[in-house]
């Protein structure tokens, strides 16, 4: 199975482009969708054509409306972890955890959540959180 993610602008599109360069299958929020699409929307999108989501917006599991479209459209995400990581970090973050990041997506039944640690590799299951 070929693995696709869509990351949104929490993520910078530059990183999405650098890990398309490494023949990685990585779409950007802007690619697809104006830069202030509502989340729903696009977690819509993400659901019905099979990708997995990188984010680093836990507000997706406290907002009604975006944790119904995440459960409904039957979304995997990815929450990256460390708000505050600079690019260089958030690069060194998701090179780090990709192997682990491509093994939960490709054995994990949808919907699920998981966090991504900014530092070390124990990521933490937000299921809990998908009523």
């Amino acid at each position: 199975m070929k693995l696709k993610f869509f990351m949104d602008n929490n993520l910078s599109p530059r990183l999405a482009r650098g890990m398309t360069n490494f023949r990685q299958n990585i779409m950007h929020l802007r690619d697809r969708f104006p830069q202030n699409a509502d989340d729903e929307d696009w977690l819509e999108f993400a659901g019905q054509n099979s990708f997995f989501v990188l984010t680093r917006n836990t507000e997706i599991l406290k907002t009604p409306a975006q944790l119904d479209a995440l459960v409904k459209f039957n979304v995997g995400t990815f929450f990256m972890g460390g708000g505050n990581l600079n690019i260089c970090d958030t690069i060194k973050q998701l090179i780090r955890n990709w192997q682990k990041i491509k093994e939960y997506a490709a054995n994990t039944n949808r919907p699920f959540a998981f966090r991504v640690p900014a530092s070390g590799s124990n990521f933490a299951d937000l299921r809990k959180y998908l009523r």
